[in-house]
């Protein structure tokens, strides 16, 4: 059964703070090493808000795996209301989910909720089985391009945009290289060569929301 995230935070964020003293340093990364795991961004680490220019702009902060559906209606649901309530298109509207802590996993591909084990490893249960997820349960199909669907799918046909925790990433990175016996730079290629459609990789979550916000965007905690 996973733990309540209560509980995970509070682990993820002790190990943070302590580091990984339990494993070798080489396992899995330090917060340092971590953060120079994550890629180099160039000049501009923010380019992925300039393509949003709609009237009216909101990012959805997502946490928790578990919280990762109920964000994706919350995107849907600021879609269709623009869309039947105010007669705007999609073009009109920017929706932005922000993958940060335990739920950048769902930034990725089910090749990789399979090859790592990444429903053991950041604590989610499939919830139509009993057991850990083995694929990304928000993923949805390549062709899911349904208006009333809250799939990552639909949502991407629709424009909205993902943002996936870079140190986040490079986290779990060591902590799968160290269960694999990988290697956690090879780790973090895989996950940056396997995002789902519309998603991008980040500094760091929490300055993903940071600068959205200071760019007009609206901001909805998800959980």
């Amino acid at each position: 059964m996973s733990q309540p995230m209560s509980i995970r935070r509070r682990g993820f964020l002790g190990w943070l703070a302590a580091g990984a003293a339990a494993m070798t340093a080489s396992a899995i990364p330090s917060p340092a090493r971590a953060a120079n795991a994550v890629r180099a961004f160039g000049d501009d680490p923010d380019h992925w808000l300039d393509a949003l220019h709609g009237k009216h702009r909101q990012i959805f902060d997502v946490l928790s795996p578990d919280k990762a559906a109920l964000g994706a209606a919350f995107a849907r649901n600021f879609l269709n209301a623009n869309n039947n309530g105010y007669n705007l298109a999609d073009a009109d509207v920017n929706v932005v989910l922000s993958f940060r802590h335990a739920s950048f996993a769902m930034g990725l591909n089910d090749a990789m909720w399979s090859k790592y084990a990444l429903g053991e490893l950041v604590g989610y249960q499939d919830p139509h089985a009993n057991a850990p997820a083995v694929i990304n349960t928000s993923a949805g199909s390549p062709g899911d391009t349904a208006k009333n669907s809250a799939t990552l799918s639909a949502l991407h046909a629709r424009g909205a945009v993902f943002t996936v925790c870079g140190m986040a990433m490079a986290l779990y990175a060591g902590q799968a290289a160290h269960h694999t016996g990988g290697d956690m730079n090879t780790v973090m290629t895989d996950f940056r060569d396997n995002l789902v459609p519309g998603a991008t990789e980040v500094v760091a979550g929490v300055i993903a929301v940071n600068r959205a916000q200071e760019r007009g965007l609206s901001y909805v905690y998800v959980g």
